[in-house]
């Protein structure tokens, strides 16, 4: 679930699974979270006025530059790039959106992480694991993403420009509409890719496994 820049106002949420929710740039007004825990979320940007809090305890979150929410009750929050990259566990996050640029980071879980339009421009990732991870319209250009391990994953409408996807294993991926100029495959495997050349493919990469695929669900 995405809220960005939007305007939340009188509005209860009584019950609610508000689980691996991105809001971003909004304006809360009298809203109420009633018995309404928040998990696994990105919350930046947030101006919240009369906000009420009821049982509703915010766990392990993305909480960057929001104001007005001192009542909010908050455990295991993360408040800064520094700490995100120092977790080597960031599993079940939604970091839709989030500017990650230039960040270097190795052997980090990422299992049903959301990087929806997460800008990670000339960033590395090395020898990390990425199982069921959404980075549709996300910004790679340039990434290292060397000696990964990449499963079930959906890159649609990415950017990989002048990726390094060397020693890499791909497997159960859909680059649809993805932009993958100078990629590097060099030795990278890939078995049951979808939307990447083929010649692209067997000419940088030793082991190229399979190119036939079926479609990803999500």
């Amino acid at each position: 679930m995405l809220f960005r820049n939007d305007k939340i106002h009188r509005t209860s949420f009584t019950k609610s699974k508000l689980n691996k929710i991105a809001m971003i740039n909004c304006n809360l007004e009298e809203v109420v979270l009633n018995n309404s825990p928040v998990r696994n979320s990105r919350i930046r940007g947030v101006d919240s006025v009369a906000m009420v809090v009821i049982n509703s305890p915010f766990t392990r979150n993305i909480f960057f530059n929001n104001k007005g929410m001192d009542k909010v009750v908050n455990s295991r929050v993360i408040t800064n790039v520094g700490e995100l990259t120092a977790s080597k566990d960031l599993s079940n996050l939604n970091m839709a959106y989030l500017n990650l640029s230039g960040i270097n980071v190795e052997q980090v879980l990422f299992k049903d992480t959301i990087l929806r339009g997460a800008v990670l421009k000339d960033s590395i990732f090395r020898s990390c694991l990425f199982l069921e991870t959404d980075f549709s319209e996300a910004n790679l250009v340039g990434v290292d993403l060397s000696g990964s391990e990449i499963k079930d994953s959906i890159f649609i409408g990415a950017k990989l420009d002048n990726a390094n996807l060397s020693l890499t294993k791909l497997i159960n991926l859909d680059f649809t509409r993805a932009s993958m100029n100078n990629v590097n495959y060099r030795k990278a495997q890939l078995s049951n890719v979808v939307g990447v050349d083929k010649k692209a493919n067997a000419k940088n990469s030793g082991e190229l496994k399979s190119q036939k695929a079926a479609p990803i669900s999500r």
